[in-house]
């Protein structure tokens, strides 16, 4: 019997053996992979050498393949950044502001900052922000001498004064995204009770100011030369702007300009990737950046010091804790609270005392956002919700919430309870699972209104809930003046927002939603929580309507069946057409649908790309339980006691013997990991709709066949030449196959595809993609389509292709052809054209090859 201490051991040194195999095999796969990363960035200001210098030192320190994009603008990258979230295979890195990174968090894009840079301006990873005003402005106006350099405090002094005088400050800006001229000179207005006004509309328990982006504004470089020249109509401008645009522009407007500074630090521009990146890659990165200096790169490049703007170098961001302090106190700003939402609590029962104090704690207690009316503190002003309490015959307790404002009934609740004490714990948990919530577009998205997600319902895509806008007269007290509430529909919704239908609210003259942070005018939307209905009513519901349903049936049958009228074709729509196609589908799928995948079905398969997809899997929620690790013990004991003097003295033997059995799924051979993958992907509908053929036609020649049984005609199916009954020379058909062909290919990329064709094999020196000089065969599939690109664009011909190390053993070919099913992932879908031919090349990362 081995004992205990051996056995730990054993398993010790196994696990230790384990992870040192993991950590090489880790460190050896950039190297040998080579991966190809993209490069965005934010376009901050009007050089663009920065970036290039940047991109560069990396390829020098890492020698990876980096291909750098075009600076874009501050929204753009966020939304770029949260797209390549949902697919784990996307390498890229990108160089944002602060607060592009948590605006990009909050959206759901699942990043983290690798470096930061050390500017030329503070000689640090952090800066600050700096009010930038006139001085003669606030001498004028009495609030500084000339001698005196002005603070926050004397800054908050101007902008009132200039509010009662009806004769507000403009504050601009170059983007709602900036971090130091936008984001935190907004939060501190907000503190300070300063609300931006559209339309004059004063009147407000607060101080006005005016908030305009200039159109020919880029950079916040440029704001410091408008605040000194004005807009003309004698309004005093104030802007924001960080400490190397204040380095640069003090010197030479420094006598006119005075630069009041904000005490929050704030990291300076990050060098970001996805958290999904291989640990070996980012590691090779943050060495090329401890490695390397940016000037000596530059000077490499030929570019001037001068040219780098306000970088001076770049450090890994476990050597900038001061960077990484204040990424997370932007973090913690930028975080969406929901605001005060107000309830009245009534009883139309007197004896009820006791229980409404009971509901009056609930609300208390919630730590919510919900907080009680108070008449004293919230004056006139309607509460958002009007509860009314009443007792039920069998003593428990009948709520009905009322909410002011929106076209919704009021919820209805009947609480049964025990004491005072438990009623509060109930209404604590309906207010927290069941209730409807008040919540704000967050103002800072220009395309799609979007809520920041913080409820534990999700809501479906289609829902229709209602929103109203609301203007804001004492945000302390919940005073507001509402609108007419309208609906809006749910686009998209998942953990981290709701977003919606555009279309459904008012737009700027250019074209743009009308939302403004700093604004005192909002949008408050109603989410509407899911009906919760129980099981068993559910059931009976359905019950009803299907036996009426069947009555209905019975009662007309009889009429129906002797005045049977021939019903006309249905007209191919869109939903004719897609069911069919999933019909066709379904019945592509039939052989790999519950079958086993033996040795002989198995071609080839690359286990590498494949576990990674299922990591993916799990990744995405989908948590596919074939996947999971079982650990199985048995026991075995053997006891015995023979006792030599009753009740005095015994012997006893004692014997037990565990096995512990883990069962790893990934360490299953190629056929048995398949037979769970393959039946997986198509029983969950997670396959791509593309076949590799373009089927459209296939689902128009069934529809066509399933309009002449119903007129019980066989027709002859010779009209095209074809053997079908469609024309593939119909203009309208053309247009239908290639608006839903182009739609299943663009359905098809985040997706894995699996189909069978017949392939070509060549071979060639290289692989084509830069990772090797190996020969390698090329698989490769030609037919001729239907596919209209555009106005005066037309696709005739689709290339399917991907490629294999030569040293693969695939077997017997016949005629250099294979005829095999791939399981893999669209990699590429360029287009191209020969000899007048255009073409439609859809290249592939395979994974496997099946045959029946």
């Amino acid at each position: 019997m081995i004992s205990n201490w051996h056995k730990y051991w054993v398993q010790a040194f196994g696990a230790l053996v384990i992870i040192c195999c993991s950590s090489l095999l880790h460190a050896q796969a950039p190297a040998g992979q080579q991966p190809r990363l993209t490069f965005w960035s934010v376009r901050t200001g009007p050089e663009t050498e920065p970036d290039q210098v940047l991109v560069k030192l990396l390829k020098l320190g890492t020698e990876f393949e980096i291909q750098q994009e075009q600076p874009q603008h501050y929204e753009t990258i966020i939304h770029t950044l949260v797209e390549a979230t949902q697919n784990s295979n996307n390498y890229y890195l990108a160089r944002v502001p602060p607060y592009v990174f948590v605006a990009a968090e909050m959206l759901g894009a699942n990043i983290e900052p690798l470096a930061t840079y050390k500017s030329v301006a503070t000689d640090d990873v952090v800066y600050h922000s700096w009010f930038v005003v006139r001085k003669q402005d606030l001498i004028d106006d009495q609030i500084i001498s000339r001698d005196s350099e002005p603070t926050l405090e004397n800054l908050v002094s101007f902008i009132r004064k200039r509010s009662e005088n009806r004769n507000p400050v403009k504050f601009i800006y170059h983007d709602k995204f900036s971090t130091s001229s936008y984001f935190l000179p907004s939060l501190f207005f907000l503190r300070n009770d300063i609300f931006a006004i559209k339309r004059d509309a004063y009147g407000g328990a607060f101080a006005s100011i005016y908030s305009e982006k200039p159109n020919d504004i880029e950079h916040s470089s440029e704001l410091p030369a408008r605040v000194v020249a004005g807009d003309g109509s004698g309004k005093s401008i104030l802007a924001a702007v960080y400490d190397g645009t204040k380095m640069k522009v003090e010197n030479q407007l420094g006598n006119d300009l005075a630069f009041i500074p904000l005490p929050t630090k704030l990291p300076n521009d990050l060098l970001v990737c996805s958290k999904w990146l291989d640990g070996g890659i980012k590691k090779r990165i943050q060495a090329a950046i401890k490695t390397r200096k940016l000037i000596d790169v530059a000077e490499l490049m030929r570019i001037r010091q001068s040219r780098l703007g306000d970088f001076k170098e770049w450090k890994s961001i476990d050597e900038a804790e001061d960077a990484d302090k204040s990424l997370a106190e932007l973090r913690h700003l930028a975080q969406v609270h929901p605001s005060d939402v107000t309830v009245e609590v009534t009883a139309s029962d007197p004896r009820s005392a006791t229980s409404l104090e009971a509901v009056k704690n609930a609300i208390r207690l919630s730590q919510t956002e919900f907080k009680l009316h108070d008449p004293s503190f919230h004056g006139g002003t309607i509460p958002d919700y009007t509860w009314t309490i009443q007792s039920t015959h069998d003593g428990a307790l009948s709520l009905s919430s009322q909410i002011h404002g929106f076209h919704v009934a009021p919820q209805e609740f009947v609480i049964s309870f025990t004491d005072p004490e438990d009623l509060t714990k109930r209404v604590c948990q309906l207010i927290q699972s069941r209730l409807h919530r008040i919540r704000y577009i967050w103002p800072y998205e220009d395309e799609t209104p979007t809520v920041i997600r913080d409820v534990d319902f999700n809501l479906d895509k289609g829902s229709v809930i209602e929103a109203r806008r609301i203007t804001w007269v004492d945000p302390v007290r919940d005073a507001f003046e509402p609108y007419n509430a309208f609906p809006v529909t749910v686009q998209a919704s998942d953990f981290h927002r709701l977003r919606l239908d555009p279309s459904q609210f008012p737009l700027t003259n250019y074209r743009k939603l009308d939302f403004d942070p700093m604004s005192n005018e909002t949008y408050q939307v109603l989410l509407i929580r899911p009906s919760e209905e129980r099981l068993v009513f559910t059931v009976l519901t359905y019950g009803f309507l299907v036996l009426l349903g069947v009555a209905a049936l019975v009662a007309v049958y009889d009429y129906r069946r002797r005045l049977r009228a021939e019903v006309p074709p249905s007209i191919v729509d869109d939903q004719l057409f897609k069911r069919n196609y999933q019909s066709i589908l379904e019945r592509y799928y039939g052989r790999w649908r519950n079958g086993e995948i033996a040795h002989a079905n198995v071609l080839w398969c690359d286990r590498a790309p494949l576990e990674a997809f299922i990591e993916g899997l799990t990744a995405k929620g989908l948590n596919p339980s074939f996947n999971r690790i079982r650990k199985i013990i048995r026991r075995l004991s053997l006891f015995g006691k023979i006792p030599l003097v009753k009740d005095f003295l015994g012997v006893s033997v004692e014997k037990a013997v565990e096995d512990e059995l883990i069962h790893d799924p990934s360490k299953l051979d190629d056929p048995a990991r398949l037979s769970d993958v393959v039946p997986f992907l198509i029983n969950k509908g997670l396959l791509s709709s593309f076949t590799g053929t373009q089927l459209e036609w296939d689902v128009l020649d069934t529809i066509a066949s399933q309009v002449f049984q119903r007129f019980h005609a066989i027709p002859l199916a010779t009209g095209n030449g074809h053997g079908r009954f469609i024309s593939y020379e119909n203009a309208t058909l053309e247009t239908l196959v290639s608006k839903h062909f182009d739609e299943v290919i663009n359905e098809s990329i985040p997706k894995a595809s699996f189909f069978n064709q017949t392939w070509n094999v060549t071979e060639r020196n290289g692989n084509g993609n830069g990772n090797g000089n190996g020969r390698q065969r090329v698989f490769e599939h030609k037919e001729n389509i239907t596919y209209k690109t555009g106005s005066d664009s037309s696709v005739s011909q689709m290339i399917l292709r991907f490629r294999l190390p030569q040293e693969v053993d695939l077997g017997q070919l016949i005629d250099g052809k294979l005829n095999a099913w791939l399981l893999g992932k669209i990699h590429r879908r360029p287009y191209r054209e020969n000899d007048g031919v255009k073409s439609l090349c859809i290249e592939f990362k395979p994974i496997a090859l099946l045959q029946e």
